[in-house]
């Protein structure tokens, strides 16, 4: 199995300052990880190998899926921008490889930095989510100290 990986450093590095984690996961963590099977329908999320041949058409699929499908994606999500945009479309339900807490985490803080016109709408249904979800009170508490520092800081 295998998945494509994006990493916004300052987003990453923002997060982990209010989310309980390994004292090294932040600079191992991705800020959006995708199956290629949502990123194109022409690879399988999984492929199950018994002979040599089966191994010299996994890797010409994978070959023929990034040419056509996961070099794009990641040029497309490597913007900012174009991240923000994917998980405010994606703010009430979190994608399959994250946590609902850390969509969310990372979700408002790539509004705030990317796009702060609609921080303000977007900051507000994250929030709705996290209590909605019934989260620990140490979630939430964590959540509300994030929007404390993410409403106070200059882009």
């Amino acid at each position: 199995e295998y998945n494509l990986g994006i990493r916004i450093h300052a987003v990453e590095e923002i997060i982990h300052r209010f989310l309980p984690t390994l004292s090294d996961y932040s600079d191992r963590s991705i800020t959006l990880i995708q199956t290629p099977d949502k990123i194109g329908k022409t690879i399988p999320k999984r492929f199950v190998i018994e002979n040599d041949s089966q191994l010299a058409e996994a890797i010409m699929a994978a070959e023929k899926f990034f040419v056509m499908h996961g070099f794009y994606w990641l040029d497309e999500m490597i913007q900012p921008e174009n991240l923000e945009i994917a998980f405010a479309e994606r703010k009430e339900k979190a994608f399959k490889t994250q946590n609902f807490v850390y969509n969310s985490f990372r979700g408002v803080t790539l509004a705030k930095i990317y796009n702060p016109e609609n921080y303000p709408v977007l900051r507000q249904i994250y929030l709705e989510n996290i209590k909605q979800k019934e989260m620990t009170p140490f979630t939430i508490a964590s959540f509300l100290q994030l929007l404390d520092y993410l409403d106070k800081l200059e882009v």
